[in-house]
């Protein structure tokens, strides 16, 4: 019998992550059905409060639920989801450095901690920091800038993934 290659240990390490992900996805998804109370019904009616608002400042008109703060644990739900994918990502990092996964998968696991984690922090500042209290200008403001943010958000964990490339082509001595 034949020893398997480093490469093979490297692709089954991978099969074990992908699978790890998604049952962890699954089962993360079901712990916050089931901890944060009417979860569906609440997710069933921020979607059906979407209407076309203006934005502020703007004549452009895009959907955003007539009043945001009334989803508060809709906002919750993804704020955990997301601090908790975040751990999931690190973890899984750390293993991948451990069996010494391809470079572009450990890049890609430094932009995704960027983005879930900034994901997290977007989450709690400007949607579940909402009130009723607020105006439905403020409200939609917030809800706004929330998704401007997370676009450019995407553009920063893109922008850290490829650091994280040219840092590890200098370590290794790449070009």
């Amino acid at each position: 019998m034949t020893e398997p290659s480093p490469s093979h240990h490297r692709r089954h390490g991978e099969g074990f992550f992908g699978a790890i992900t998604a049952g962890f996805f699954f089962l993360l998804i079901g712990i916050l059905f089931i901890t944060i109370p009417d979860l569906l019904g609440k997710t069933v009616g921020l979607i059906q409060d979407f209407s076309a608002v203006r934005v502020p400042h703007t004549g452009i008109y895009l959907p955003a639920p007539d009043t945001p703060s009334q989803y508060t644990a809709v906002y919750t739900a993804v704020f955990e989801f997301s601090l908790i994918w975040t751990l999931l990502e690190i973890v899984i990092l750390a293993l991948r450095m451990g069996i010494g996964s391809r470079y572009r998968r450990i890049t890609r696991s430094f932009g995704n901690i960027v983005f879930w984690l900034g994901t997290a922090f977007l989450t709690n500042r400007y949607l579940s920091s909402m009130t009723t209290s607020m105006t439905p200008y403020t409200q939609q403001l917030k809800w706004f800038v929330f998704w401007a943010l997370l676009i450019a958000l995407i553009g920063i964990s893109l922008v850290v993934r490829a650091i994280a490339i040219a840092a590890y082509a200098a370590i290794r001595g790449y070009q």
